[in-house]
């Protein structure tokens, strides 16, 4: 945490304890967390594994087994938090530490094996990472799923989303978790919450011109040298007015001009309040965003209108849905596991 003089064990406590508690968060607010790529590219996987089943008991030839099941029939494989390894088994998902393996993934709160003396999860310090990025957590995202230029390890991503809800900077961290990459996001509250720079943050105060400069220069520095995620909200403010964008601001296209390098994304974020108790969030991820036009207020207005169509696919979908696999069919994916409606868990 640069500036801080704090230790490396203390900044990664903290960012252990941010991430705990955006996860907690979500989870308490929120029925699931979905998300969707376009033109999804599975990568030596079975069809099946592009959209597995959410939590149903049948399983058909050549399916991928339900998440969290604790029957184990003779080929299936474990269930996720499952700790005991019976003869014969395979370890469950997410323990991934298999002797000869190097996946560094490790579940969500599980942590140390008897005897093992293994750093619990959200450790997630990888060989190679950059920062203290925890892992993928609860969801049934496949790690043979390559999103465009998402499968080059070196190459920066910038997300551009709409700003619609206070939820927008939690939701778009866990999606960048997901993809196990670093997180960049400009924050104007970040006086009030220095913690959340363990995982990110930089200060982006409306009435400090110089600091917002200093972090704009932070961010393209390491957006060439780093295999970063960007979080850019080009509205630039929190508005309620979900049926359409305020105009973009030129960060996007002035970043973009400065770090050719990167991968521009459109995503588009929609919370759908109806049919249960708890809302649901849906994330849509569009595919690399890229305009042949040389004028700066042309190339913003195709660049708002690539999130404004994802928004509307996305909001109808949300809305034609109800069930899990019903979203499955649509191509969303479960990124995170909330609470239920009372009327699923009775």
């Amino acid at each position: 945490m640069e500036g801080t003089g704090l230790s490396g064990a203390l900044v990664k406590l903290q960012a252990q304890f941010v991430d705990w508690l955006i996860g907690r968060s979500l989870r308490k607010h929120f029925r699931a967390v979905y998300v969707r790529f376009a033109a999804p590219e599975v990568v030596d996987s079975p069809p099946s594994l592009r959209f597995p089943p959410l939590r149903e008991g049948n399983r058909e030839a050549g399916q991928v087994p339900p998440l969290r099941e604790g029957n184990r029939e003779v080929g299936q494989a474990p269930p996720l938090r499952e700790g005991n390894q019976e003869a014969g088994q395979a370890p469950p998902l997410r323990e991934g530490n298999r002797e000869g393996r190097d996946e560094g993934v490790r579940p969500l709160r599980e942590g140390n094996r008897a005897g093992s003396g293994e750093t619990p999860l959200r450790e997630g310090n990888r060989e190679g990472r950059t920062r203290s990025v925890p892992p993928a957590g609860r969801g049934n995202l496949e790690e043979g799923v390559r999103i465009g230029g998402l499968s080059e390890l070196g190459c920066p991503v910038i997300l551009f989303a709409n700003h619609h809800y206070w939820w927008d900077g939690y939701l778009g961290y866990w999606l960048i978790r997901a993809w196990g990459r670093s997180m960049v996001v400009w924050m104007e509250a970040y006086r009030r919450f220095p913690p959340f720079e363990a995982l990110g943050a930089l200060p982006f105060p409306p009435d400090d011109p110089q600091v917002r400069a200093r972090t704009v220069r932070r961010t393209v520095q390491i957006l060439r040298t780093e295999p970063a995620a960007l979080l850019l909200f080009p509205e630039g403010v929190l508005h309620g007015d979900t049926e359409r964008l305020l105009p973009f601001q030129r960060s996007l296209h002035w970043l973009a001009c400065r770090v050719p390098q990167a991968t521009l994304l459109p995503l588009a974020i929609h919370i759908e309040p109806s049919y249960h108790q708890y809302p649901r969030a849906f994330l849509s991820v569009g595919a690399p965003f890229q305009s042949a036009s040389t004028d700066e207020t042309a190339w913003l207005a195709e660049a708002a209108g690539a999130v404004e169509t994802l928004l509307r696919q996305t909001r109808a979908d949300a809305r034609a849905a109800l069930t899990d696999d019903e979203h499955a069919a649509q191509g969303f994916q479960v990124l995170l596991q909330g609470t239920r409606s009372i009327h699923e868990r009775f």
